[in-house]
């Protein structure tokens, strides 16, 4: 037992224990100093009342002695031994003096065994057991004092049962109880001690699994820590972590999956009030699913036909922040069953994770503002710097490995859009960006990247791509302009909108950021001295074509 006398308890610990129950002690010598006072010494067998004097003088300085001891380890040890022996007379002698094995102080055997056990272990309660029993047993050989002015101080008190019982009995019984009570406060603390140690156990793992959780990343990824938590380190078979979407769950995170299932993540969808999933949004706790139990056809897909799950939800119906579910384990042998400890660990990391998920949930928030134009929803300026050099990196790569590695990029400018602010006002200025935007993502693929390069201007990155598809990509986008139907705040139509557009293209030149961006500009330059609503390729450093709708 780890809390006994022989743990390797610190120094500073065992002492300060000690110098507790010493405390203890004297107020328990204070106590019973009043109560022989306040009863006139009628308890006291007047031949005892010197021994008594004695014994008691003695038991005081031992036990100050105890408080200004050094907190050395060794004097601390034979302190307490010391106390020990000290204790055992002292109560000795107050039951001798006080009816002997009938004394109603015994009391003070209970008090002394039980705070000796629970502060320093089993071990130390034995001891005490053992010096009590042979104090009591020297109370019983003096032969108890008379009880009458003890029976006439406790008036309506029956001690007929006391006077009845032999002294032998008496003494029998008190060492019985005494060593009931030891063995009943040792196992009690055990059972308190082991259940302490396991929860901190459990705080200190979800402390280390907390730790490794990275709500920097996606949700997509804390979502697969989470499932992976659950497998690797909790055990359990399979492990999905839903997140909610309106009134429905998707599957986002799993760990233990099969091929299949893992390709269904971020497809397959439920209800957040289907059964069972209701029951635990309801209850805010762990909710086991037996085998037999209905689930909707999402879960079995996901985990396994008639798979005993356990749902964990994350948050309640009122603020749903995600929902675990995970297949129960079979654990040597026995059927698939939640122990008290795994709903524990269970609600411990549903806190856990639905913090890591609130929190990576806000960098996405923050890292899509920072990187967002808030009028149009484009990425902004510093995404496209980014994001150009990343291609350029990746087109390095590939030619590293004798592979041919295409890139172009697009400026886009809209032709006269000072002369739109000025005659209708910058709402409708708005209005026709955000359309522009609307309609020149609709045109592209979905690996080409848009952005809001500033002002009316938009920067275009389209992978894989040459000059010639490049300009094919400019003119659907020119012509898609060219078809929208605008009115200003005021009801009066727009004129028809054109951009001109740069188009710069990597070829086999180095992959440099700036001097490609610096062609596709001057490309642009090229389309608005050229006229406007018109598409300039650069094809090297000093050519420039052109072509107008």
């Amino acid at each position: 037992m780890r809390a006994s006398s022989s743990d390797p308890q610190p120094a500073p610990q065992f002492a300060g224990r000690l110098r507790a129950v010493t405390m203890g002690r004297l107020l328990t010598f204070l106590g019973v100093m009043v109560l022989l006072a306040a009863t006139g010494g009628s308890l006291v067998d007047p031949a005892g009342w010197s021994l008594l004097v004695w014994a008691g003088a003695g038991y005081l300085v031992c036990n100050l002695v105890v408080l200004v001891l050094p907190a050395r380890r060794n004097v601390q040890r034979v302190a307490l031994d010391a106390s020990l022996l000290v204790d055992a007379v002292a109560v000795g002698v107050t039951l001798a003096v006080t009816g002997g094995p009938a004394s109603p102080l015994a009391f003070l055997l209970y008090a002394e065994v039980v705070a000796l056990t629970l502060v320093f272990g089993w071990w130390t309660g034995v001891r005490a057991c053992i010096l009590l029993s042979l104090s009591l047993a020297w109370v019983a050989s003096t032969g108890p004092p008379a009880l009458a002015e003890v029976a006439e101080l406790l008036g309506d008190t029956d001690l007929a049962l006391s006077h009845a019982l032999e002294p032998e009995i008496r003494t029998v019984l008190l060492m019985l109880g005494m060593w009931l009570v030891a063995g009943l406060v040792a196992t009690l603390s055990t059972v308190t001690e082991r259940e302490l140690r396991g929860l901190i156990d459990d705080l200190a793992l979800l402390r280390d699994i907390n730790h490794d959780m990275d709500s920097s990343q996606d949700l997509a990824q804390v979502s697969d820590q989470i499932a992976e938590t659950l497998v690797e380190t909790f055990e359990y078979e399979r492990a999905v972590v839903w997140l909610p979407e309106g009134d429905e769950l998707v599957a986002v995170g799993g760990a233990g999956l099969d091929e299949a299932a893992l390709a269904e993540l971020g497809t397959r969808r439920v209800a957040s009030q289907a059964y069972p999933l209701r029951n635990a949004l309801r209850d805010g706790a762990p909710w086991p699913v037996p085998r037999d139990d209905p689930r909707p056809g999402a879960l079995e897909r996901m985990l396994g036909k008639g798979a005993p799950l356990v749902l964990v939800p994350m948050g309640d119906e009122e603020r749903l922040v995600g929902m675990i579910t995970a297949v129960v384990p079979r654990r040597l042998g026995r059927p698939p069953r939640l122990r008290h400890r795994d709903v524990r660990l269970l609600a411990m990391l549903r806190g856990e994770a639905a913090l890591v998920l609130d929190n990576a949930r806000l960098h996405a928030e923050l890292r899509a503002r920072a990187v967002t134009d808030a009028l149009t929803g484009l990425p902004n300026h510093g995404f496209f710097q980014q994001r150009l050099e990343e291609e350029l990196h990746r087109a390095d790569r590939r030619r590293s490995r004798g592979e041919h590695a295409d890139l172009s990029l697009v400026l886009l400018d809209l032709d006269h859009f000072k002369q739109i602010n000025d005659t209708y006002g910058h709402p409708t200025g708005d209005k026709v960006l955000q359309a522009v935007s609307r309609t020149a993502g609709k045109v592209l693929r979905s690996a080409d990247v848009l952005c809001r390069y500033g002002g009316e201007e938009f920067g275009i990155i389209l992978p894989d791509t040459g000059g010639r598809d490049a300009k094919r990509a400019c003119e659907r986008i020119r012509e898609a302009l060219g078809r929208l139907e605008l009115t200003a705040d005021d009801g009066r139509p727009l004129d028809p909108v054109t951009a001109s557009f740069g188009i710069a293209t990597l070829g086999e030149r180095p992959a440099d950021r700036a001097p490609l961006v610096a062609r596709a500009d001057e490309a642009l330059y090229a389309a608005k001295r050229g006229g406007r609503d018109r598409i300039v390729l650069a094809r090297d450093d000093s050519e420039l074509t052109g072509t107008r709708g």
